[in-house]
């Protein structure tokens, strides 16, 4: 019986709530590229939590001595205005 748990087929997905996780994702930034002293970080602001992560994550930025810079756009021309390239 196929079902939203069992859906007979190949079914991919990524959820993104996790707040948590954006600590973790900068230590592991630092990890892989030991001297960054700054990056972007993209924000669609039309995402329902963006604010509390942006808090999350700049507050592990300021404990591992990184500068981030908040990046907000939600459609492809927003992101083409601050020279981001996503392919295509």
């Amino acid at each position: 019986m196929e079902s939203l748990n069992r859906p007979g087929g190949n079914v991919t997905g990524v959820t993104y709530i996790n707040l948590e996780f954006g600590a973790k994702r900068l230590e592991l930034l630092r990890q892989l590229v030991p001297n960054v002293t700054s990056i972007a970080m993209l924000v669609d602001p039309k995402y329902p939590l963006p604010l509390a992560e942006e808090r999350d994550v700049d507050a592990a930025a300021r404990t591992l001595g990184i500068q981030i810079t908040v990046v907000n756009a939600s459609t492809e021309s927003q992101m083409d205005s601050y020279g981001l390239y996503l392919g295509g």
